[in-house]
């Protein structure tokens, strides 16, 4: 029985074309039971285990256009913290057990004189800037620049996230595309795609990532870490949605792949590598996306996977880092410290700058940028009367300074302040301005029953056991499900010790009354950019690492790249050698791991060559005469897995030389097939050897030969 059928049975939704993305049939059933109750059971691989896989991973093949939602399979953008975008709920803090006991390393902490904005926070304003994550990962040496110019046709990165801005101009419109739902080129036999319209980013998380790994050179803005043109392919899978089915997970891994071979064909590059980014994740594992992930990694060694290892700061296991053939990163910040959010467990393998990392944002989106409000964020709040404890310190409030609440409306709000708490409720604050402290509900909730109550702006400071200078620089409304029917309100964000004094001076009676001044930015520029944190950062800018190294050095297979980022990473000289479950291996090295690589390279990838000849005539004579035509073919498979080595070049070459046997072409490349061929006249007689040899690698070198032997007869007298 089918894997179709199976699913079928079970009580899976099998659909040929979804009517609305957001309405998904989502039905019960578990593919342990319909196929067998190994697979996605732990680690052992089992004969049954590889059967499944085999035959889902070709049920997939030929089931790309499939709707199939498996119960409970969700993927989701992960809140981001404090310092990041996404308003979101209170993150876990670890229990007090739950340290690493593998590293001494001191958790992030903020800075008073900023306000933890990071270095990035004066960035590309003036001129083109080089953030802090890119230098920490050794992208912007002179020799990685120079890989990132020589080598960049070598590797696509498949970011798979919210879309991707086009409009901004610190992407290569030349060497990126995406993914389009429908039809490809209106061809109703091809596989139906289930994404969204790739070059629209509703939520600025994707054109952040794809950003970080490839924003340009080009004297403006930012640069990505391979920042010469590095090809991107996005595969918008979550589109306005905070979160999408796993099932489409795997078909957008699928949609990855094939246009990495459409690529290798259409520019004859056929040592092109692929580097999944994926920057978002859920505890959801299900079989079936477990088995295609195993199938996939197995069936191609010239794709690399990596996840966000989670944004809780807890040790949860989140999808798809969690699965063996992902790589699953951790954040830290410029001092290399593991990020306080960054989720720590066994399954963190390399971390990356994640805290407070600027890339590109949508144009459209420059305006509610908290980037962009940065020049005018002094003295956005002001007291009428200055509070009793803080009478000698007229600049508290810019100590850090004040951050607009994203999408907010500018504008300016005056009155008495109303201790809101936690917000969690309806606050009676007519004619009023909030005060909220961050946890136990969300942002978006905070700021409605504010508005419900009557009040006219809303300031929000951090939780109790965050460090007390903290603000929550960035977080924005623009997620936000429902808005207010009058509007939101000005919004601001402070530290918690600010944010502590006010509450102190209202529950000593005092009388506070404040001003919220919120300037309208008009900055709109096509190098839009912001200022995000969350191991989403992190994870594009270990993917350009790893792209970055595996450009040069073809010749390694996926998991070869993988070893040379894990021996070459480093972690702070007060932190436990060898692998810890917040920093992994540690972080993620391009030089090193590009010159560890040319010091011990890899052995190019097997290929199994065959030449054959056949006789271009009616007879069935085994040689042909002096003057006859014969076409030689060649196909070309991957040893270890015998796939088509499609786009492959092959060279022929004529022994005792080409005065004996002429060839229409001496260069040939492979098809989809692997095969390719060419015609070649006989012109003289006697034994005729032809070699064909398969090239690739960055160097070009040989990986795999045949031959043949042709003997030529006389013509007849």
């Amino acid at each position: 029985m089918s894997v179709t059928s199976q699913l079928q049975q079970q009580g899976y939704s099998i659909m040929r074309e979804y009517t609305d993305f957001n309405s998904l049939v989502v039905s019960g059933g578990n593919i342990a039971a319909a196929a067998t109750a190994s697979v996605g059971s732990s680690s052992s691989s089992t004969p049954a285990t590889e059967a499944v896989a085999a035959e889902i991973n070709a049920q997939l093949a030929a089931m790309r256009g499939v709707g199939r939602v498996e119960a409970g399979g969700m993927r989701a953008l992960f809140p981001q913290p404090a310092t990041g975008m996404i308003i979101a709920p209170p993150s876990i803090a670890p229990p007090a057990d739950s340290s690493d006991s593998n590293s001494t390393a001191e958790e992030a902490v903020c800075s008073e004189s900023d306000g933890k904005l990071g270095p990035d926070a004066d960035l590309g304003r003036r001129g083109e800037g080089i953030p802090y994550g890119v230098k920490l990962v050794q992208a912007d040496d002179p020799a990685m620049v120079e890989v990132a110019k020589k080598f960049r046709s070598k590797v696509l990165f498949c970011v798979i996230d919210t879309g991707l801005d086009r409009t901004n101009k610190e992407f290569n419109n030349a060497t990126t595309s995406g993914c389009m739902p429908g039809f490809p080129d209106g061809d109703t036999s091809q596989p139906f795609r289930y994404c969204y319209t790739w070059y629209e980013d509703a939520n600025r998380h994707g054109t952040h990532t794809s950003g970080t790994i490839g924003a340009l050179r080009n004297g403006r803005g930012v640069v990505g870490v391979s920042s010469e043109g590095a090809q991107l392919y996005h595969y918008n899978y979550f589109g306005p949605n905070m979160a999408a089915s796993d099932d489409l997970e795997v078909a957008a891994w699928q949609e990855c792949i094939a246009e990495l071979d459409r690529r290798k064909l259409a520019t004859s590059t056929p040592d092109m590598k692929l580097v999944i980014s994926m920057s978002y994740g859920s505890t959801s594992v299900t079989d079936f996306s477990k088995a295609a992930i195993a199938a996939l990694a197995k069936a191609r060694n010239d794709v690399l996977w990596i996840a966000a290892a989670g944004n809780g700061g807890d040790n949860t296991t989140n999808y798809p880092a969690g699965y063996d053939e992902v790589i699953s990163i951790g954040a830290v910040d410029w001092n290399s410290k593991p990020a306080t959010f960054s989720t720590f467990n066994a399954d963190v393998e390399l971390a990356a700058p994640g805290v407070q990392t600027l890339s590109t944002i949508p144009v459209a989106m420059t305006n509610a940028s908290g980037y962009a409000a940065l020049p005018f964020s002094r003295d956005i709040l002001t007291l009428d009367t200055p509070l009793a404890a803080l009478a000698n310190d007229t600049n508290f409030f810019n100590k850090p300074k004040v951050a607009r609440v994203d999408g907010s409306p500018a504008g300016t709000a005056s009155g008495r302040l109303v201790d809101c708490g936690l917000g969690a409720e309806k606050c009676e604050a007519d004619g009023a301005i909030c005060l909220l402290q961050r946890g136990e509900t969300t942002f978006c909730e905070k700021l409605l029953n504010c508005a419900a109550g009557g009040g006219i702006g809303a300031i929000i400071f951090n939780r109790d056991d965050l460090p007390e200078c903290e603000r929550l620089a960035g977080v924005s409304v623009d997620i936000c499900d429902a808005a207010p029917e009058q509007g939101w309100t000005p919004a601001i964000s402070i530290s918690q010790k600010q944010g502590r004094a006010l509450r102190e001076a209202l529950a000593a009676g005092e009388a506070v009354s404040a001003t919220i001044r919120v300037t309208e930015v008009s900055q709109a520029n096509e190098y839009s950019l912001d200022l995000l944190s969350g191991t989403s950062m992190a994870t594009p800018t270990a993917s350009g690492v790893a792209g970055l190294v595996w450009s040069a050095h073809t010749q390694c297979t996926a998991a070869e790249i993988r070893a040379a980022l894990r021996k070459t990473a480093v972690k702070p000289a007060n932190t436990t050698a060898g692998r810890d479950q917040k920093y992994g291996f540690g972080i993620v090295q391009a030089l090193a791991a590009h010159k560890y690589l040319e010091s011990n390279p890899c052995t190019a990838s097997g290929l199994k060559v065959t030449l054959q000849h056949s006789v271009a005539s009616a007879s069935t004579a085994a040689a042909p005469t002096v003057g006859g035509r014969v076409t030689v073919s060649v196909t070309v498979q991957d040893k270890a897995t015998g796939r088509p080595a499609m786009g492959q070049r092959v060279l022929l070459n004529v022994e005792p030389s080409r005065k004996a046997v002429a060839c229409k072409s001496y260069s040939l490349t492979t098809n989809k097939k692997g095969m390719a061929a060419t015609s070649c006249q006989m012109l003289a007689s006697g034994n005729n050897r032809i070699t064909a040899k398969a090239v690739g690698g960055s160097s070009a070198a040989t990986v795999a030969n045949s031959s043949i032997v042709i003997r030529t007869k006389a013509q007849d007298s």
